[in-house]
């Protein structure tokens, strides 16, 4: 898609070039380099697909050579209608445009709510937790909808500032996405760490405080397991024998919880680790996750959450700063610097601030 979108691109400046080189003269040349940029990154695009195959390593690391052709094209395409005014965004309703797309990215993150509350909710019904994690995604949706168009303006700004600001719109919306998915994973992380927490009550009750045995140790752990109602989830249901074998393996080891294995504080028996290990897989598919034979769901769940405690702060960062950014940009001269634009500005840079410090520490 990345190549066929440039290839098109090239096409339809090919053709502006065409029907406008007798009219309007010297934009053969800025026309010229934009097809070729269009041209070359294509097919840049194009010799990246081998590098996403299973032997390659599924494009890990290209990614960063991806930002660093999209920067180029930028730089190509904001630079020749900085200098050859005639191709800038002036008398055309660019902003208009880029503020549709905002509202369409912010509105997808809306449609992508009810997915999460049919993951939270809809075998269970109604629960105060899921309701207010709903609620909270929905604020954080319209939190960034006023910060965006809270800083429209009625008035002129220059072709230069035009250009910057349709440049910091790519950063934005990067961003934006990340906030909005970033939300919704956030919530479902936290519903399967609550699940988890209390399948591991059970196991202390159970197991390290009564010292049960036999079906009496099973009974309650099944109960639990059962509550999570993951044999409704299309997602888990094939989890669910796994998880069953694995609380039977633990009821046929007689004494495994007895006073003389375990104590209160101690670290559960091996088989019990077992089945804790699957019980998470389960809840871990019930969300959409797949784990994989063999995996270990601990291990997935702290590589996995981590990763995505960064790239959600990582998007509230380079979201508010791109806010910042392009309110300083279409704040017009005649605006000035008011008290309610240094408070607009400061308010979004002390957000930057924040998210900066909870990304960057958690990995220091």
């Amino acid at each position: 898609m990345l190549f066929m979108s440039r290839l098109l691109l090239a096409i339809q400046y090919g053709v502006a070039l065409f029907f406008i080189r007798k009219k309007i003269k010297g934009l053969g040349f800025p026309l010229g380099l934009t097809i070729t940029t269009f041209t070359l990154c294509g097919g840049a695009y194009y010799s990246m697909v081998p590098a996403f195959s299973e032997a390659s390593g599924n494009g890990l690391g290209i990614y960063y050579v991806w930002y660093i052709i999209i920067g180029i094209e930028v730089g190509v395409v904001t630079g020749t209608a900085s200098i050859w005014r005639k191709l800038s965004f002036k008398k055309t309703h660019l902003m208009e445009r880029l503020g549709l797309l905002t509202l369409i990215i912010i509105g997808e993150g809306a449609i992508g709510v009810t997915k999460t509350v049919a993951k939270l909710m809809s075998k269970s019904g109604l629960t105060f937790d899921g309701c207010f994690l709903v609620i909270f995604i929905v604020l954080i949706l319209t939190f960034l909808f006023i910060l965006y168009f809270d800083n429209t303006t009625e008035t002129h700004f220059g072709s230069i500032r035009q250009l910057i600001n349709a440049a910091l719109h790519f950063p934005l919306h990067l961003g934006i996405v990340g906030i909005v998915e970033g939300s919704q994973q956030v919530a479902l992380a936290r519903y399967v760490f609550k699940q988890f927490g209390a399948f591991q009550d059970t196991v202390t009750d159970a197991c390290l405080t009564a010292h049960l045995d036999g079906a009496a140790l099973t009974a309650p752990l099944i109960a639990t397991v059962k509550g999570f109602k993951l044999d409704t989830k299309l997602e888990s249901k094939d989890q669910v024998p796994v998880i069953l074998d694995a609380l039977y393996a633990v009821g046929n080891a007689t004494g495994i919880c007895s006073a003389a294995n375990v104590t209160a504080g101690s670290t559960p028996p091996e088989a019990i680790q077992k089945a804790s290990t699957d019980v998470l897989g389960g809840l871990f598919e019930s969300t959409g996750v797949k784990v994989g034979a063999g995996e270990d769901a601990f291990e997935l769940a702290r590589s996995a959450y981590f990763t995505l405690y960064i790239y959600y702060w990582a998007s509230v960062l380079f979201a508010l700063l791109s806010f910042a950014a392009i309110f300083w940009v279409v704040s017009s001269k005649e605006r000035g610097t008011n008290m309610y634009n240094k408070l607009a500005l400061g308010s979004r840079i002390l957000v930057v601030v924040v998210a900066a410090g909870l990304g960057f520490g958690k990995v220091l």
